[in-house]
């Protein structure tokens, strides 16, 4: 066995399983960084910060269809905590899956002349893994119109009304 292949094995996906004495540098993932154990809770994730977390994620369990469906459910705590309303949880497992699809065909063509895709990939790594629903900037919008008293009749349920509620209202 070769020295190299004793520090690391690199398994299936192109990712690369720590062992024991495996450096930092040998586990940076292409054009991405080191894997993240978590997604920085400060704003809306970018797409690299969800993609270090899925090779975090995949690298732990080995399952990549599992690891696309906990990904995006971490990442759709995110933009439900800042009540924007996003695509459905299928819809955002396709975007992620076909984002680490172009990252693989990136890492399979580096050696070849793939230099402006590599860095169109690299400039918009950083911007937002935008999963918002297509009306919800109209929502936002609407909901910044809307009074205090309103808003807070739009979070109330009809039918956790009180009895006290219901006979004001009549």
């Amino acid at each position: 066995m070769e020295e190299s292949e004793s520090q690391s094995e690199e398994n299936a996906k192109g990712t690369v399983r720590p062992t024991s004495s495996t450096t930092r540098s040998a586990t940076e993932i292409y054009l991405v960084g080191q894997p993240a154990s978590s997604i920085r809770r400060s704003k809306l994730p970018t797409m690299r910060q969800v993609l270090k977390f899925f090779f975090h994620t995949v690298n732990e369990s080995g399952d990549r269809q599992e690891t696309f469906k906990e990904t995006v459910r971490n990442v759709l705590t995110f933009w439900n905590l800042a009540r924007i309303k996003t695509i459905s949880e299928r819809g955002c497992r396709e975007k992620l899956t076909r984002l680490w699809e172009h990252w693989r065909s990136l890492q399979k063509s580096r050696d070849r002349a793939a230099k402006d895709k590599v860095e169109n990939f690299k400039s918009q790594i950083d911007l937002l893994w935008d999963i918002g629903a297509p009306d919800a900037v109209e929502d936002i919008e609407k909901n910044r119109l809307l009074t205090p008293a309103d808003k807070q009749q739009d979070i109330t349920s009809p039918s956790i009304k009180t009895n006290a509620e219901k006979e004001k209202r009549s």
